[in-house]
Formats: C-alpha cells, sequence, structure tokens
C-alpha cells in the first residue's frame, strides 16, 4: 500500500474488504494481485469511486527525534479509507499547520514524511476490524482527548501519548508494536477520561 495524497485522490492498488490482522515491520504485504510488490513509479493516481466499500488501513509510523534519534522516536498514524489519506500526531508545537485542535494535528506533513532526522519506518500496519476501530478512535480524538491542550516531552503527555492512548483504547496489546523507543507511551495510562 502506497499512500500519497494528490487533490483528494489516493494513489496505489487497493483491494475492498480485507480484513486481517496487523502487519508489523519487517513483514511485506504484497501491493497486487499477483503478489508483488508494486513500486512507486508503478502507482496511478485514481479518485475513489464513492460506492466502493473500501476498508480502512492503519498504518503506525516512527521517526527518529532529531539529536536523541538512538534513544527517541516519534510515532504518528496514517489512516487510508475511501475519504482518503491523513496523517495523525501529536506536534510539540500547538496549532502550527493543517487541520490542529491544540497539540493534536491531522496533516500537519505529508503522511511519510521525517521529523527532521530521517529513517521514517512502519511499524505496524491494520486491516479489517482493528483498523475500523483505531480510524473511529483517531478520527473521534480531537474531541475525545483529554490532553490535546497539554504538551510535555517528558514525561507525557506527548506524541506517543496521544498514540498509546488510541492505541489502548482498541486493545492495549497493540501498545507493542510501538517498541521501546517511544518515550512517553506509559503516560497513556495516567490519562484518565473518555
Amino acid at each position: 500500500m502506497m499512500c500519497l495524497r494528490s487533490a483528494g485522490s489516493l494513489v496505489g492498488p487497493r483491494r475492498p474488504g480485507r480484513a486481517g490482522r496487523a502487519t508489523l515491520a519487517g513483514q511485506h504485504r504484497p501491493d497486487s494481485a499477483d503478489g508483488t510488490l508494486l513500486p512507486m513509479s508503478d502507482a496511478q493516481f485514481h479518485a475513489p469511486d464513492p460506492g466502493d466499500q473500501v476498508a480502512p488501513e492503519v498504518l503506525l509510523m516512527a521517526a527518529p527525534v532529531p539529536y536523541v534519534g538512538l534513544i527517541a522516536h516519534h510515532c504518528w498514524f496514517i489512516v487510508e479509507s475511501a475519504a482518503g489519506c491523513s496523517r495523525w500526531e501529536v506536534w510539540q508545537h500547538r496549532d502550527v499547520g493543517g487541520t490542529s485542535w491544540g497539540y493534536l494535528h491531522r496533516n500537519l506533513l505529508s503522511p511519510r514524511a521525517d521529523v527532521g532526522a530521517g529513517g521514517v519506518r512502519q511499524l505496524a500496519a491494520w486491516t479489517g476490524d482493528e483498523a475500523a476501530a483505531l480510524a473511529q478512535n483517531i478520527e473521534s480524538s480531537p474531541q475525545r482527548y483529554p490532553c490535546c491542550q497539554r504538551y510535555l516531552l517528558l514525561p507525557g503527555p506527548n506524541s506517543n501519548t496521544w498514540v498509546a492512548w488510541i492505541l489502548a483504547r482498541v486493545d492495549a496489546s497493540l501498545m507493542r508494536a510501538m517498541g521501546p523507543r517511544a518515550l512517553g507511551k506509559g503516560f497513556a495510562k495516567w490519562i484518565r477520561g473518555s
């Protein structure tokens, strides 16, 4: 799956109704019907057909944090659905671009852009019911996440706190995909509220 946005269109092939569990980093999911991975040069721009029932797909992404990337990374979600492709994350400054609710941002950066230290990695991908539940929680988080107006690098709440909070609302075991460099993820257990 390739996630690029161009005037509301998706890039790359989509298969309606895919069900499944997380695909962790290191596993490759084929993008074409014959099982081969498709390079970017084979991608074609197409607008989603409003009649298609495209199952959402949610990706957990991470990139090293500048200067401390060996011990810390920044996590965010990419949500791809029939409505389009969007990047969701908490940023260290409030209301700096895209659509924002305090420190929570949608489309502040392009979906696969790094955060200044390079090395973007996909940590996990969800499809089916888990992806639908994650997408619903991500998209409703501007109204439900109690820390939209608070940010503290350590111990949190920070970008990884929000990601852990979203994952825990669906299934706490999903937080394992974040890995040990997601500093601040443990702060999510202290957040009360809806």
